[in-house]
């Protein structure tokens, strides 16, 4: 009787044995419909400055397979999760966060080909995106890194240091700061060569409040600068040459403190480097002399003093200024 029992138990662990490796090779077998789980972290899309720029109001996700045919598609609302019924296998998976919702994507070639608008942001919704390779296996969950497609222009200051006492003893104001020549649109998951401008050259009379901050005539001094910090937001700007033509062509995108000096309306337009994605850039403006007339010529100077670092929206970058 014993040895029954025990020729059975010995059975039945070579079967559960088997069922194992069965299922750790099923497991890796490709073509099998599955339910995944994507994700966007959190953590990835946080700002340190302001708490809304991290909010996911809603959520596309994509799934292509290996030949970049559309697999799986959903979209969710106010939620970083999004389960889809997919198959296993090599997958490029696309997340697109705040964006329009793109229907009729049948290939990877048509969701690249599509374009983000600027004005499809706002102070608390930034369009995000991200791409990821993987292989998909069975149940998993999957994250998949985002980030924003604005870049991000903080004024921290306004001093002045006129060199000409006449100018001391004149009342400077502000009145405003903005951004010009913004970029319009970009297209998804890559930088197209900008084709749409908002706020050319200044001359748009209704400014987008992301790129356009009015500040209540606030006087400054050399003993009392500008501290409060004002947030701008722009589309990447790629373009490398630099113009101040009248006749409008491309060229950078300019932060340009408004202010009045002894009654006097003046501009001075800081020319911002080559702009690129989640990236913010800090400027810093020492006033020294009148502005410009115009919103969009730079200030022609004999001392020049610029200090450029770009990094990562988490940790900033610096632009010192003194015109």
């Amino acid at each position: 009787m014993n040895r029954i029992l025990f020729t059975i138990a010995l059975a039945a662990i070579s079967l559960l044995a088997s069922c194992s490796k069965a299922d750790r090779i099923s497991n890796q077998m490709e073509g099998q419909v599955t339910e995944v789980e994507f994700m966007v972290p959190e953590s990835d899309t946080k700002s340190t400055t302001e708490a809304a720029e991290n909010a996911v109001r809603s959520l596309q996700i994509f799934v292509f397979g290996a030949d970049d045919k559309i697999e799986a598609y959903g979209q969710a609302s106010n939620s970083t999760r999004l389960s889809l019924t997919c198959t296993t296998g090599d997958k490029t998976i696309v997340a697109l966060v705040n964006a329009t919702a793109q229907t009729g994507i049948l290939r990877l070639s048509d969701l690249t080909g599509r374009k983000s608008d600027m004005s499809d942001n706002s102070s608390s919704n930034f369009v995000m995106e991200g791409k990821l390779s993987k292989k998909l296996t069975v149940n998993e969950t999957v994250t998949v890194p985002v980030s924003r497609v604005a870049a991000k222009v903080v004024l921290k200051s306004v001093s002045t240091n006129f060199e000409l006492e006449i100018y001391r003893n004149m009342e400077f104001k502000l009145t405003r700061v903005m951004l010009t020549n913004v970029v319009g649109n970009k297209t998804f998951l890559g930088q197209n060569v900008p084709e749409k401008w908002y706020n050319k050259q200044g001359a748009s009379p209704n400014v987008q409040s992301l790129y356009c901050d009015a500040i209540d005539n606030v006087q400054v001094t050399a003993a009392i600068p500008y501290a409060i910090p004002h947030y701008l937001y722009c589309y990447p700007n790629p373009t490398e040459t630099d113009s101040s033509d009248a006749t409008w062509c491309a060229r950078h995108t300019r932060l340009v403190v408004s202010a009045t000096l002894g009654g006097v309306v003046y501009h001075y337009p800081v020319t911002l480097p080559v702009l690129e994605s989640n990236k913010q850039y800090f400027v810093s403006l020492t006033v020294t002399r009148p502005g410009s007339y115009d919103i969009d010529v730079p200030i022609e100077k004999l001392d020049e003093n610029v200090s450029i670092t770009v990094t990562d929206w988490k940790t900033g970058g610096n632009v010192n200024e003194t015109i």
